[in-house]
């Protein structure tokens, strides 16, 4: 058998225009649709803590439809755990510090790169004597999806429903202060922190925030990840795909124009060695939260030389994040 190849140029030359329209087109959708649902594999119990629950909040996405978020409640201690009795203050329990993930992640995962939420936003807390509520974010964990992802703006709306719930259950129970809300976050939920205290800033419900590795707009963070994918040269292609799939566009996720609305004190934690968000994210943040304009009354800072969301390491972290709070709450 005798096989014929012609060739033609033509046609090698309208490939090639089809290739590069269709490889950005279609890793942008797999950014903004990819399910983000990955499983919990550990709990509060694997750390000691027995009196958790699992409870279900109601936020809203951007076409008005509710969205179940799913979350743990845990109630504060009311003696202090051997070993962390400097952390602990009597007083710290009626005040409720909502805890929430990053891209990609959950309440529940523990990343074989990092350590899990619990370890990193929960534990010295819970310590502390405050209570927590943990929320995954709307397209992650076990909370209902709201494509497509929009790293952080819609859900910022996330966090502000988990804020809401806790002044609810304040009206039933007496060892709550609704007027003491904190929330910590880190990377894209982070990025949301930043967003939603904004929103906040009338209504005056978040009273201080701590957010590790936010980025300052979120082109930075996806240009690093096509880099990783080694697919950089992509980078104004897919930033315009995601311009025409995505409900807002790419520069509308920008925290440093908001950070500055913010009026209540704020701990902003950043890693020289941030390979996914890179350290540069902070010093604009930095400069754009000491701003003549700027709303904040207090912003402190941490820096250290680990990697993204890794200030867990840092042996006194623990006692970092409780000062922050005792100062400022």
């Amino acid at each position: 058998m005798i096989i014929v190849y012609i060739y033609v140029p033509e046609f090698e030359d309208y490939f090639f225009i089809v290739y590069m329209l269709c490889k950005p087109m279609l890793l942008t959708l797999a950014i903004l649709y990819f399910p983000r649902h990955l499983p919990y594999n550990k709990s509060p119990k694997d750390y000691g803590i027995d009196n958790y629950k699992v409870v279900k909040i109601d936020s809203i996405s951007r076409k008005g439809k509710k969205i179940k978020l799913n979350g743990w409640w845990i109630p504060s201690i009311e003696k202090p755990i051997k070993n962390y009795e400097i952390l602990f203050a009597k007083k710290n329990n009626a005040a409720t510090i909502l805890v929430t993930h990053g891209h990609g992640s959950n309440i529940g995962k523990l990343d074989l790169k990092s350590d899990s939420v619990i370890v990193k936003g929960m534990l010295p807390f819970y310590y502390a004597g405050y209570n927590i509520l943990a929320i995954d974010l709307r397209n992650h964990g076990k909370s209902q999806n709201s494509k497509p992802l929009t790293f952080g703006y819609y859900e910022s709306d996330d966090i502000l429903a988990g804020v809401e719930w806790i002044k609810r259950n304040a009206i039933d129970d007496n060892s709550l202060d609704p007027e003491k809300i904190v929330v910590w976050a880190e990377s894209m939920g982070a990025a949301a922190a930043i967003l939603a205290t904004a929103k906040d800033r009338e209504k005056g419900n978040i009273k201080a925030l701590i957010c590790e590795s936010p980025y300052a707009d979120f082109a930075s963070p996806l240009k690093i990840r096509l880099k990783k994918f080694k697919v950089s040269f992509l980078s104004s292609w897919v930033a315009y795909w995601f311009d025409v799939f995505s409900p807002i566009k790419l520069k509308e996720i920008s925290p440093v124009n908001e950070i500055k609305k913010i009026k209540v004190p704020m701990l902003l934690i950043h890693g020289k060695n941030d390979r996914n968000v890179p350290f540069s994210n902070f010093e604009i943040l930095q400069k754009a939260a000491r701003a003549e304009d700027s709303n904040i009354p207090n912003i402190e800072y941490i820096i250290h030389d680990f990697g993204h969301v890794h200030f867990y390491k840092m042996i006194n972290h623990h006692y970092l994040l409780v000062e922050f709070l005792k100062k400022n709450l």
